[in-house]
């Protein structure tokens, strides 16, 4: 009796339609979750303005600030997903996992800046909201069934 050796069968490739769409919900939903955030800090009398450690002037985080760091990380993240779709869903679920990671770990950016604690908490909340909604959209979007 011979015993087979068996090869794990290659992941199957996501398609690259799925990525983008991923990438889309997920910065959508970041830009809706971070602005409101703002809006929120604004009204409840943040002044939302910030000096980096090290930084010899303060700067004002407001709406288009908001925008840009939310949309250029998770562009990038966009065309990593499109471009690692060929490892299949565990890559896919890898990349969620790196996004929650940095958006957890950069929580120490805002954290060790000079500014309220209102504003210290609002763009806390910003890292980790943007970091929780890419890793559950992604996610969301790796566990698709493979095609039959």
């Amino acid at each position: 009796m011979t015993e087979q050796q068996l090869e794990p069968a290659p992941p199957w490739t996501l398609p690259a339609a799925t990525g983008w769409k991923a990438g889309v919900i997920s910065t959508v939903l970041a830009l809706a979750a971070n602005l409101a955030a703002l809006a929120v800090a604004t009204v409840a009398g943040a002044k939302m303005v910030v000096q980096p450690a090290g930084a010899t002037e303060a700067m004002t985080v407001g709406a288009w600030l908001a925008i840009v760091t939310t949309v250029v990380p998770l562009a990038l993240g966009t065309v990593l997903l499109v471009l690692l779709r060929a490892r299949g869903p565990k890559g896919w679920r890898m990349l969620a996992s790196v996004g929650l990671a940095i958006g957890i770990l950069t929580v120490v950016m805002p954290l060790t800046t000079t500014a309220s604690a209102g504003t210290k908490t609002a763009l806390a909340f910003m890292h980790v909201a943007t970091g929780l909604i890419w890793y559950l959209v992604v996610r969301r979007a790796a566990a698709q069934e493979p095609p039959a």
